[in-house]
C-alpha cells in the first residue's frame, strides 16, 4: 500500500506502509505493528528487526510506535544528519542507511526553508505544537510536517 505525500516536490518521497515486526516472522497488521515508510528505508529494512551498529554490535531496531526518537536519535551540529544515541539508534541509523547522500542534502533545503533546525522543530512541536507553527506559512509548515514525518516514521 502506498501513501503519497502532498507535495513530492519537497520530499521526492513516496511512503509505504511497513510492518515494524514482518508478517513473514509472524507479527500481524494491526496499528501498533505499522508505521509509514520511505520506499528505500522500506527495503533496506526488508524483514528484519535487529542490525548491527558500525562497530558491529548487533542490536534491535527502534520501534517508531514504542520509542522515543529523542532516546536514541539524535541531529549532528550541523543540522543535517541523524545520529545514534544508544546501539538501538546507531543499528537503526546503519541498516536503513539513514545518512544517505540524497537525505542529508534533503534535510539541509528543508533547514533553509523552514529557517529551523530540526532538533529544535522536534523538540518544540512535542512540547506545544500550536505555537510552533503560529506565524508560519502554509509551505513553511507543510516543509516542517514532511520533515518532522520521513525523519522520525521512516524508520
Amino acid at each position: 500500500m502506498r501513501v503519497l505525500s502532498d507535495n513530492e516536490s519537497l520530499t521526492v518521497v513516496t511512503f509505504e506502509v511497513e510492518h515494524i515486526h514482518p508478517l513473514s516472522l509472524g507479527d500481524l497488521t494491526e496499528f501498533e505493528n505499522l508505521c509509514l515508510a520511505c520506499l528505500a528505508c522500506n527495503r533496506h529494512k526488508a524483514n528484519r528487526i535487529v542490525g548491527r551498529t558500525d562497530d558491529g554490535a548487533e542490536s534491535r531496531l527502534f520501534h517508531p510506535q514504542n520509542d522515543h526518537w529523542l532516546n536514541h536519535l539524535d541531529w549532528s551540529m550541523n543540522d543535517t544528519m541523524i545520529v545514534g544515541l544508544t546501539d538501538v539508534g546507531k543499528a537503526t541509523i546503519h541498516l536503513l542507511r539513514m545518512n544517505r547522500p540524497q537525505l542529508v542534502e534533503v534535510r539541509l533545503l528543508w533547514t533553509i526553508l523552514a529557517n529551523t533546525h530540526p532538533g529544535e522543530f522536534h523538540t518544540a512541536i512535542v512540547q506545544n505544537p500550536v505555537s510552533v507553527l503560529r506565524g508560519k506559512t502554509d509551505t513553511t509548515r507543510l516543509v516542517l510536517a514532511i520533515h518532522c514525518l520521513h525523519s522520525k516514521q521512516c524508520l
